[in-house]
């Protein structure tokens, strides 16, 4: 966003601000936050961020640089190669040489990951390859909508049990959780593309969060944000998504709403207030944006430390069935036959 300028993905000034914020400040589990150890889902928030960004003459430095940086995304892991099919979207839409080759980079690098996978026999451990409709939205209802809001400690237990008990609230849960993907698709219609490209990096990369997660799926919901790192792109990119669509149509006081939601919930209540005096300007957004941050610093997670797994491994020889590894106070089994 810096290096490419703000202005280019029509999110403004305030727009970009919440999204840096929104990096930081978005609640994370300490195994992600801070640390590299998931470094393929930011890669996959860049490629969402190329995928965004206006097409330049396809000789240009700026393109080279994207080209680059787009092969090192798809190189990174699966998420950033989910964004493919969107890619190929956008390089039939615009016809341009830049989009074009940008959809043969991540194209290649997403080939490249299946064959990968092939050669492994699709063998994915603990992870089952399901996608339930239903399961997926009260997923994204728990991790997109009450997640950001900080209300997971207070909902999150209650929505798996009401989920786990009752067919009509499973169903109000899958229509609460597609709801911001629906109301922005909307919205979006008639404001910059670049809305859209953010909207579908979004439900593209919560629903592989989905169908790639470890175990039980149904603890997502109650996870809190031990799961958060499949949903912390996904979040910000519904907030790239709404900045677009406050920049073009010039609505501050949606703005200071997504910025409260997204930051912590007490300051909605300040928004409340503000909305309902008719005192909201870029001044007043700017202070309640403040307390929002200041509010927030007080549950900002630590970054996990402990051994590297392969010290641990070395240390640990064949005297113990378990060895501790990253992140301290895990365990694995000791893989070693002696």
């Amino acid at each position: 966003m810096i290096a490419f300028r703000f202005e280019a993905l029509r999110i403004g000034r305030l727009g970009c601000s919440l999204a840096l914020a929104s990096m930081l400040l978005i609640p994370q589990s300490n195994e992600v936050w801070a640390n590299s150890t998931n470094a393929h889902f930011h890669c996959a928030l860049l490629a969402a961020l190329i995928l965004s960004l206006p097409s330049a003459p396809a000789a240009a430095k700026s393109s080279f640089l994207k080209y680059l940086l787009l092969a090192i995304c798809g190189l990174s892991g699966v998420p950033a190669n989910v964004l493919a099919p969107l890619f190929l979207v956008r390089a039939w839409q615009d016809r341009s040489v830049e989009t074009s080759i940008q959809a043969v980079i991540i194209t290649t690098t997403a080939l490249l990951q299946l064959g990968l996978l092939f050669t492994q026999d699709f063998e994915t451990g603990a992870r089952t390859l399901e996608f339930d409709p239903m399961l997926a939205g009260s997923i994204f209802f728990a991790q997109l909508v009450l997640g950001p809001g900080h209300i997971f400690d207070q909902m999150g237990d209650t929505a798996l049990r009401a989920f786990r008990n009752g067919e009509t609230l499973r169903y109000l849960f899958a229509v609460l959780g597609f709801a911001p993907f629906v109301a922005l698709f909307l919205f979006s219609r008639s404001v910059p593309k670049s809305a859209m490209y953010f909207l579908f990096s979004s439900l593209f990369l919560a629903s592989i969060g989905v169908i790639a997660a470890l175990g039980d799926k149904t603890q997502m919901i109650s996870a809190g944000y031990a799961s958060g790192r499949y949903f912390y792109i996904p979040v910000i990119c519904l907030a790239l998504a709404c900045s677009v669509n406050i920049q073009a149509r010039r609505l501050t006081p949606l703005w200071l709403i997504v910025a409260c939601w997204f930051l912590t919930i007490f300051s909605a209540f300040l928004l409340v207030i503000a909305v309902y005096l008719r005192r909201i300007d870029r001044r007043l957004a700017g202070l309640v944006y403040s307390v929002c941050i200041v509010l927030f610093l007080r549950s900002i997670p630590v970054p996990a430390t402990g051994p590297a797994w392969s010290d641990a491994l070395a240390e640990a020889g064949c005297a113990t069935e378990t060895v501790e590894i990253w992140p301290r106070d895990w365990q694995m089994p000791n893989p070693r036959e002696c």
